[in-house]
């Protein structure tokens, strides 16, 4: 499955009326990368094209079937399958390296963040967010997980407690800049709600902030925050 196609991006530039030189600035890459994939001379690697498809999805444009495109009806933004995880985790990172960022997940199992972005997309996910925690003072990232979990995938860069297991919910959610993310884990899929509104990501700040004084630090290493 594509990310994105040339005609895709052809036609979401005439939606935004974005030049290619606009596009290639918000996306961080050469100019030239863009006009060879549109004209279909050249194919970027899979990380650029995640990153062209994410600038345009944050830019209100919802990719469709059949090199389709339109603008977003409402500020939710949904993910699907791998390709769709990649996207979401570069969603996240961009905001860490922009704002700073107090990313706070509940519900975590970590297994199920490792099958689907298994390999570079967890890899540089993992190592720049452990980068931005070395270097950035005040940044936070924090997850809760069941009690009795020790499977602390992300330990260079979050800190883990525990909820009780009545306490811990049917799927995660996950918390960053204005950001509210519900996924939802199925065998064969994974599916990822991204509300942007800052009214609905306050309340479950807050909830966040409430379970979290109340989680239990767990005493088995690598978590030693």
């Amino acid at each position: 499955m594509d990310v994105i196609t040339p005609a895709q991006c052809r036609a979401a530039r005439a939606l935004l009326n974005w030049s290619q030189p606009d596009l290639a600035r918000r996306c961080g890459v050469h100019v030239q990368t863009i006009s060879n994939f549109e004209h279909e001379t050249s194919t970027p690697t899979k990380t650029t094209l995640t990153r062209i498809a994410l600038t345009l999805a944050n830019e209100g444009v919802e990719l469709g079937k059949h090199d389709g495109v339109k603008r977003k009806s409402s500020d939710i933004a949904t993910f699907k399958g791998k390709e769709g995880f990649a996207l979401f985790r570069l969603d996240v990172l961009e905001a860490a390296q922009r704002d700073g960022a107090d990313i706070c997940i509940s519900n975590l199992d970590e297994r199920l963040f490792d099958k689907w972005g298994e390999g570079d997309v967890n890899d540089n996910y993992r190592n720049a967010m452990a980068e931005i925690r070395k270097t950035r003072p005040g940044f936070k990232f924090r997850s809760l997980s069941k009690k009795g979990d020790t499977h602390f995938s992300a330990h260079r860069h979050s800190e883990y407690r525990w909820v009780d297991p009545e306490q811990f919910g049917e799927f995660p959610f996950y918390i960053y800049g204005t950001k509210t993310a519900m996924i939802l884990f199925e065998r064969d899929n994974i599916e990822i709600f991204v509300i942007n509104h800052p009214v609905v990501t306050g309340f479950f700040r807050a909830k966040f902030e409430k379970d979290w004084s109340r989680a239990e630090q767990p005493d088995t290493p690598p978590n030693t925050f």
